[in-house]
C-alpha cells in the first residue's frame, strides 16, 4: 500500500455535491432561524463569527438544535454540550498527560478530541434529520469560525448517507485560491491568515463543495485583522492539545513583546514562543517552529529551559524535517547549557538532560535507518542513550518525571522489538505495566486496551499466537466499553491478521468484513483498504478466487476510492502480502484532526515500514 496524499486521508462524501454547497458573497449577515420555503426548511444555523476558543460556535448550535429538537434528540444533545464542557474542563488546574505531550513534544495526541468532533457530528446529524427533513442548513461566516467547529461540521457532510436528503450550504466571504505550503512566516498575524486560509483550502479538498457565486460584484479575500485579549499560557496549552491552532496564534500576536519581538521577555512570553512552535510544527509550518523556538531560546533566562527549547529544535529537525546531523547539534547545544546551571534556576536538570539523551537514542536509529545501515550497527549506543536517560530520573514522583520514566520504558521496548528481541520487549512492558496487565477489572478502560494491544502485538510477532489472541481479545473487549471505533478498527486490524496466518479463514472473514463496514461507516480510507486487503486475502487463501473478484468488483463500483491505490490492480492475489500492523493504538486520528501530517512518520520508518525510497520525496 503507498502512502496517502496529505489531506487525502477521508473517502469522498456520499451526497451528491449540489447537497454541498459553498455561496461566497460579501454581505451574509443572517439571523439564526428557521424558515419555510416553497415547502423546504431552511435553517440558518446560531454561530459566534470571530469567536476562537475551542468549540465556540458548535456549543451555540448545540443549544439552538436542543430547542428545536423532539425530545428523544434534547437529551442526546445536552449530553454531547456536557461532554464538550467536561473535556475542555479535564485540562484546567491539573497537568496531565495530553497537556504534557502537548508543550514535549512534536506528536499530537489527540484522539480525546476526535472522539467528540466525532460524537457531535452524529448527534448533530441525527437531530438534522427530524428537524429539517429535505431542508438546508445554512452556515453564516463559515471563513470566521472557531477550527474545531468547523471540523465538525465538515465530519457532519462527511457522514451523511446518500439517502440523506438534507442540503449543507455554507457562507464564506471568498474561496482560498491556489494556496500552496508556507513555511517561512514569522510574524504571528501572517501566520494566523496562512493557516486559516489553508485550513479552508483543505477543507475545501475534502468535501468537494459545489461553489456558487452571490452578488454580481467579485469578492476579493482579505483576512480581517481580528483582535483579541490576551490569554495565558494554560489558555494556549488547551488549545495545543484540542488543536485549536488558531487561537494560539490569535492570543499570542496580542502581547505586544511577542508580535514585536520585543527585548522585554518573561519567563511566560518564553513559553508562549514555545506553544506558538508547537502550533507551527502541527499546522505544518516547520520552519517558523525553529524560528520560534530560536527566538525563544536567546531570550530565556534559565539554563534549564534553553535546554529544553535546544531539544524541542532537535526533535523538529529530526522527525519533520530529518536532518540528523543538525538535530544532533542542537541536542549538544542543550546539553552544554545545562553544564551553567546557577543555583537560582528552579528547573530539573536531570529531567532535562535526559529528554536530550532520549533525543540521541531516537536519532541514532533514524540516522541508520535513513541511510540504510543495519540496525545492529546502532544498537549498543542506542541502547546506552536509553539507560543513560532512564537512571537520570529512575526516582522522582514530579508528573514530569513519571511521565518520562513511562516514555522512556515503553522506548525501550520498542527499541527490543527493532531488534526482533521480542520476547525481551514482552517483558519490559509487561513490568512497565504490571498493574494495568494484571488487574484489567477496575481499570480504565483505554489504558488497558493500550497495554494490551501492544502485548498481543508483541506476542504476534514472536509466533506466539495464542497468547496473541488472550490479549487481543482483552483489548477489543476493554475499547468497546468506551465506544471508541477509531482504536477498534485496529484491534479488528489484528485479530483479522491474526486467524489469516493461522488459516482460520470463517474467523478471519467476518473480522475483516466488520472492519470494512466500519471503516467505510466512518469514511476511513486507510482502514478500508487494509480491511478489504485482509478480506480478499483471506478469500483466495481458502481457494475462493471468486468471491475475492465479487467483492473488489462490489467495491469499485461503490467506492471506488479505496481500490485506486496500485496495490488492488494486480490480481496476481497469490503475491499479495499481509500488511504491516501498527506497533501499538493510535493516539490520533488523522481523518478527523484534519491537520498536518509528516511526510514519513517516525514511527514508520523504524519499523521498516516505509520504503527509504521514498525519502526522496521529502
Amino acid at each position: 500500500m503507498t502512502l496517502l496524499p496529505v489531506g487525502k486521508q477521508c473517502l469522498s462524501p456520499k451526497s451528491r455535491r449540489t447537497q454541498r454547497i459553498w455561496s461566497t458573497g460579501s454581505d451574509f449577515s443572517q439571523a439564526p432561524t428557521l424558515n419555510e420555503v416553497d415547502g423546504r426548511r431552511i435553517l440558518i444555523l446560531d454561530v459566534a463569527p470571530d469567536e476562537h476558543r475551542p468549540f465556540d460556535s458548535v456549543a451555540r448550535v448545540l443549544e439552538q438544535l436542543t430547542k428545536l429538537a423532539p425530545p428523544g434528540c434534547k437529551k442526546k444533545l445536552t449530553n454531547v454540550r456536557s461532554m464538550i464542557d467536561t473535556l475542555i474542563a479535564s485540562h484546567w488546574n491539573s497537568v496531565n498527560g495530553a497537556q504534557l505531550a502537548a508543550l514535549r513534544r512534536v506528536s499530537r495526541e489527540s484522539i480525546d478530541t476526535a472522539l467528540i468532533i466525532d460524537k457531535v457530528a452524529r448527534e448533530l446529524n441525527t437531530a438534522l434529520r427530524t428537524i429539517i427533513n429535505k431542508g438546508t442548513i445554512v452556515v453564516p461566516n463559515s471563513d470566521r469560525l472557531d477550527r474545531t467547529t468547523l471540523k465538525i461540521f465538515t465530519r457532519c457532510i462527511l457522514l451523511l448517507r446518500d439517502s440523506d436528503p438534507m442540503t449543507w450550504e455554507w457562507h464564506l466571504k471568498a474561496v482560498p485560491n491556489n494556496f500552496d505550503r508556507v513555511d517561512c512566516t514569522y510574524e504571528l498575524h501572517k501566520l494566523w491568515t496562512v493557516t486559516r486560509s489553508s485550513f479552508i483550502a483543505k477543507l475545501q479538498f475534502i468535501l468537494d463543495p459545489h461553489i456558487q457565486s452571490v452578488g454580481s460584484d467579485p469578492v476579493v479575500r482579505n483576512q480581517v485583522q481580528i483582535q483579541s485579549s490576551p490569554h495565558s499560557l494554560e489558555d494556549v496549552s488547551i488549545a495545543l492539545v484540542l488543536q485549536n491552532y488558531d487561537s494560539c496564534f490569535l492570543w499570542t500576536s496580542q502581547y505586544p513583546e511577542i508580535e514585536n519581538f520585543s527585548n522585554q521577555f518573561s519567563n511566560e512570553s518564553v513559553n508562549l514562543w514555545r506553544g506558538i512552535a508547537i502550533a507551527s510544527v502541527n499546522t505544518g509550518h516547520y520552519r517558523s517552529a525553529l524560528k520560534f523556538l530560536e527566538l525563544a531560546y536567546f531570550k530565556a533566562h534559565m539554563a534549564t529551559l534553553r535546554a529544553h527549547l535546544c531539544y524541542i529544535q532537535g526533535l523538529v529537525m529530526a522527525k519533520r524535517l530529518y536532518d540528523i546531523e543538525e538535530s544532533n547539534k542542537l541536542y549538544e547545544r542543550g546539553l552544554h547549557e545545562l553544564e551553567s546551571i546557577t543555583h537560582n534556576d528552579p528547573g530539573d536538570t536531570a529531567l532535562e538532560q535526559a529528554w536530550i539523551f532520549n533525543g540521541f537514542a531516537l536519532n541514532s536509529l533514524l540516522a541508520a535507518r535513513l541511510t540504510g545501515q543495519n540496525m545492529a550497527t546502532v544498537t549498543k549506543k542506542t541502547f546506552t542513550w536509553l539507560q543513560r536517560a532512564f537512571d537520570l530520573v529512575r526516582e522522582g514522583a514530579s508528573p514530569e518525571r513519571v511521565y518520562l520514566r513511562f516514555n522512556l520504558l515503553r522506548n525501550i521496548s520498542h527499541f527490543l522489538e527493532i531488534q526482533q528481541h521480542y520476547d525481551l520487549a514482552i517483558k519490559t512492558w509487561q513490568e512497565t505495566f504490571e498493574d494495568i496487565v494484571n488487574k484489567g477489572v477496575g481499570q480504565e478502560h483505554v489504558a488497558h486496551a493500550t497495554v494490551n494491544y501492544r502485548l498481543g502485538y508483541l506476542h504476534y510477532k514472536a509466533s506466539h499466537f495464542r497468547e496473541s489472541t488472550h490479549f487481543l481479545n482483552a483489548a477489543l473487549e476493554s475499547i468497546e466499553k468506551v465506544g471508541c471505533d477509531f482504536r477498534t478498527l485496529r484491534i479488528l486490524r489484528a485479530i483479522g491478521t491474526l486467524f489469516l496466518v493461522q488459516k482460520q479463514f470463517d474467523e478471519a472473514s467476518e473480522v475483516f468484513t466488520r472492519g470494512l463496514e466500519l471503516s467505510l461507516d466512518h469514511r476511513l480510507l486507510a482502514d478500508s483498504r487494509y480491511h478489504l486487503q485482509g478480506l480478499v486475502m483471506t478469500y483466495t487463501r481458502s481457494e475462493h478466487d471468486q468471491a475475492a473478484y465479487r467483492v473488489l468488483d462490489q467495491m469499485r463500483a461503490k467506492e471506488p476510492e479505496i481500490v485506486e491505490s496500485h496495490g488492488f490492480l494486480d490480481t496476481h492475489f497469490q503475491l499479495w502480502k499481509l500488511p504491516q500492523l501498527d506497533s501499538s493504538l493510535p493516539n490520533t486520528v488523522a481523518e478527523v484532526d484534519l491537520e498536518d501530517i509528516p511526510s514519513l512518520p517516525v514511527s514508520k520508518i523504524l519499523t521498516g515500514a516505509v520504503p527509504m525510497e521514498k525519502r526522496e520525496n521529502v
